[in-house]
């Protein structure tokens, strides 16, 4: 191994960067938030039950993938009367506008919808540090605008998924974290600015491990790739704000 190999493989000593829970991306990034109604095509034989991603019916115009369906309703020919969007199924990289099919598990005719408005949410307990569309565009920026989001280019996910690790908190109580989430890492280190009595994270490994007692202004020398929850010494949640992840 190279002596830059080498040197990678090292513990982080200084940070380059340090980012407040708080001030992170959140688990939705301009996911679906509801399609136009009625469905464009209601399809044919749908059952209740089918759970169906979509896949985009206008590619060149969008970088959207993942958002998902469940049947909840059919009328007798099997078209689709009710549906919902998966809470973990939102999907990400949409625009307002974008026409979505839906196969039919039983051979019909698909179903067809149109994005209404978009999914953009602050970070939360669970989310990832840093997630498989980085540096497509300041996320936030638009969390407040449910239309004309820009087009921002070709996502870096195929690059990223040379590293991606999948985990789940589990449903960790008071955290959104019952969703399986995806990130390209590489975990990051913390500082705790108050102190704590209990902190679950998820390390570099995907493993969750909880640590107890930990004292204000302390940094911990581990490699993580979110914080599944965090409680004061006093009862409650931490603060996002006392919180950094250090890259």
């Amino acid at each position: 191994m190279s002596v830059i190999g080498t040197t990678l493989k090292q513990p982080r000593v200084f940070a380059h960067d340090a980012v407040a829970l708080k001030d992170l991306p959140g688990c939705a990034w301009r996911g679906v938030k509801e399609f136009t109604d009625p469905l464009d095509d209601a399809g044919t034989l749908f059952t209740v039950g089918d759970i169906i991603e979509g896949f985009i019916k206008n590619p060149g115009n969008t970088l959207g993938n993942g958002v998902t369906i469940e049947v909840t309703a059919v009328d007798p020919g099997g078209e689709i009367t009710e549906y919902t969007i998966l809470d973990c199924k939102a999907g990400s990289g949409y625009n307002v506008g974008d026409v979505i099919n839906f196969a039919s598990p039983g051979g019909g005719d698909d179903a067809v919808a149109t994005i209404d408005s978009l999914l953009i949410t602050e970070w939360d307990f669970g989310c990832p540090f840093t997630t498989m569309n980085m540096g497509l565009t300041e996320q936030k920026k638009y969390a407040d605008q449910a239309t004309d989001i820009p087009d921002v280019g070709q996502p870096l996910e195929a690059f990223l998924q040379k590293t991606k690790y999948v985990y789940s908190c589990e449903g960790e109580e008071g955290s959104t974290s019952a969703c399986q989430y995806e990130t390209p890492g590489p975990g990051a280190a913390l500082y705790i600015g108050e102190a704590l009595a209990r902190l679950d994270v998820i390390m570099e490994s995907t493993k969750k491990a909880s640590y107890y007692k930990i004292p204000a202004g302390t940094f911990m020398p581990i490699s993580c790739l979110t914080v599944c929850a965090a409680e004061k010494e006093e009862e409650g949640p931490a603060d996002l704000e006392k919180i950094l992840v250090l890259f």
